[in-house]
């Protein structure tokens, strides 16, 4: 609650989102996109380093999810081990945090900062990864999605802000906007979206 609190006084006051640097082995950036792994993770993991093994990749995404059925509720909770075989290939793991983080016991918090996996690189709920030829924003998307926050929809608008990389990334659970079926496009929404 109280990051929560910290992160949309900084979004109102225009403070910087937490940056985690992120080195490409070459001119190309090569990364893992996963989400909703739960209990597979053990089998993503296997696929992912044996593409890693053939052609190295930077890092691996984790678009939420990557705990069954619901986060961890402390830093000793078994459900780390859901992602132990991800943290073994070597390269940094840039999660956000999904539907699935919120349910149960679940603390969400947890999985920001330090972790009792390797290579968990997990700031703030909102955070920016500078890959020297892109800027990925990674978004907590779930309480935009329940209509809770605008948080997510603030930190698109702050961390692109006359930004002129090739490549800006926004990364979450969920649509900003999407007029599909698990969509949230209200137009009020989607007009201060592209204003």
């Amino acid at each position: 609650m109280i990051i929560t609190l910290s992160l949309l006084l900084a979004l109102a006051l225009g403070a910087p989102l937490p940056h985690v640097a992120l080195q490409p082995r070459g001119a190309t950036l090569r990364i893992a996109v996963v989400g909703d792994t739960g209990e597979g993770s053990d089998r993503v993991a296997r696929g992912i380093a044996a593409l890693h093994a053939k052609n190295p990749l930077d890092a691996v995404i984790i678009t939420g999810d990557a705990f069954y059925p619901c986060g961890p509720a402390g830093k000793t909770d078994p459900q780390w081990n859901r992602v132990r075989a991800l943290s073994q290939i070597g390269i940094p793991l840039l999660p956000v945090l999904g539907n699935h983080d919120f349910c149960g016991k679940s603390v969400p918090d947890v999985q920001i900062g330090t972790a009792p996996v390797a290579h968990w690189q997990f700031p703030a709920r909102q955070y920016v990864v500078d890959a020297r030829i892109a800027e990925l924003l990674m978004l907590d998307t779930t309480p935009f999605a329940v209509g809770r926050s605008d948080a997510a929809a603030d930190a698109v608008r702050q961390a692109f802000a006359g930004k002129k990389l090739a490549w800006r990334i926004a990364v979450g659970h969920h649509p900003i906007v999407s007029s599909g079926y698990h969509g949230h496009f209200p137009r009020a929404q989607h007009l201060r979206m592209v204003t």
